[in-house]
């Protein structure tokens, strides 16, 4: 088991299971991971949790001025993908 890993609908951090390599943050390409690293102290993943403690949501969708974020729940990305895949199929050569 890794020191991150799927929930429900969030990536979790097992404190842990946590060594310092800072793999998972050199791997995300939004750069929304780091690891301190403190003397004498277990290494603490610090990420984004889509605010999971905010009722409102992430504070990010909230303050953008043009409404370029937003929650992306399973049925949106089906729908988006179904889209996708018709227009593909549609394309003239297909």
């Amino acid at each position: 088991m890794a020191a991150l890993s799927m929930g429900e609908d969030r990536v979790e951090a097992d404190a842990s299971r946590c060594i310092g390599c800072q793999s998972c943050a050199v791997a995300c390409p939004f750069g929304a991971i780091t690891v301190e690293i403190v003397a004498a102290h277990p290494p603490l993943i610090i990420k984004c949790d889509l605010c999971a403690s905010r009722e409102e949501g992430p504070a990010c969708v909230a303050v953008c001025p043009t409404a370029a974020l937003s929650i992306m729940t399973p049925e949106r990305l089906a729908a988006l993908l179904k889209r996708r895949q018709e227009t593909a199929a549609s394309a003239p050569g297909m």
